[in-house]
């Protein structure tokens, strides 16, 4: 997925010669602890939490390497808002990650928020499965 989204990226930067200097970096979320705090403007992940091993880890990573008046943004598939949907996605969940290596029943806001992200606009499709997140890191402690 990393070489895909790298090649979308090229494309991008030779179609809109005009674009603004802008530097992005395309990266395994897992793999991210080698950044320093709050070093990014925007982080963006796309249907990664439902296939990562320790999908909070991985969040908490991306809410510290985000700047504090930046932004995390998600596009994620997890738990339904309907009730029968969820039911059907935990009644098969082991089934589906075992074919398909993603936990399609996480909650996904309720781990945003143990993250420490707080969501400031959120968009559910797709019988409330399919999730796009606009959120911001908390605000950090900072020691003086």
């Amino acid at each position: 997925m990393v070489q895909i989204a790298q090649k979308k990226f090229e494309t991008l930067r030779e179609q809109n010669k005009t674009m603004p200097p802008a530097r992005f970096l395309v990266q395994n979320a897992q793999q991210i602890a080698h950044f320093a705090d709050e070093q990014f403007d925007t982080v963006v992940d796309t249907f990664g939490v439902c296939s990562m091993e320790q999908p909070l880890e991985m969040l908490r990573e991306m809410q510290r390497v985000c700047k504090h008046n930046g932004h995390v943004l998600l596009l994620e598939h997890g738990r339904s808002s309907y009730e029968f949907v969820s039911n059907y996605l935990d009644k098969h969940a082991i089934a589906h990650a075992t074919r398909w290596g993603c936990w399609w029943n996480r909650d996904i806001e309720g781990m945003c928020a143990q993250a420490g992200l707080d969501i400031v606009e959120s968009e559910r499709r797709h019988l409330g499965t399919t999730y796009y997140i606009v959120a911001k890191p908390q605000k950090r402690l900072h020691s003086v």
